[in-house]
């Protein structure tokens, strides 16, 4: 099932075909006189289409926290639980091997 994302530049991407997504960037946007026009968001995309590889998507702040929650789906709050409840259970872990002096080898 194909999931259809518009990009701010109007063009239109498959959700499927992303494999790559970086950092959120910010920069100073000017207009055509020079003067600041606030900022910018740009984020990289890596997808797996033969002719367009990386893709560079910028927008105002508003463009590009949509981009991205539609890219997330619906399950957006599902994933942020999810990689919650990994990271606080390997940090008990850690404190637990830490405070009972266990090996590793006894963890795993």
């Amino acid at each position: 099932m194909q999931r259809w994302l518009k990009l701010p530049d109007g063009r239109y991407i498959d959700a499927n075909s992303i494999v790559y997504v970086g950092k959120v960037e910010t920069y100073p946007r000017l207009d055509d006189d020079g003067n600041d026009a606030g900022q910018c968001y740009a984020v990289n995309l890596g997808t797996d289409i033969p002719r367009e590889h990386h893709i560079s998507v910028m927008g105002t702040k508003e463009e590009v926290l949509t981009l991205l929650k539609a890219l997330l789906g619906p399950w957006s709050g599902a994933l942020v639980l999810a990689v919650a409840a990994g990271v606080g259970g390997a940090v008990m872990l850690g404190l637990l091997r830490l405070m009972f002096g266990w090996r590793m080898k006894t963890l795993i």
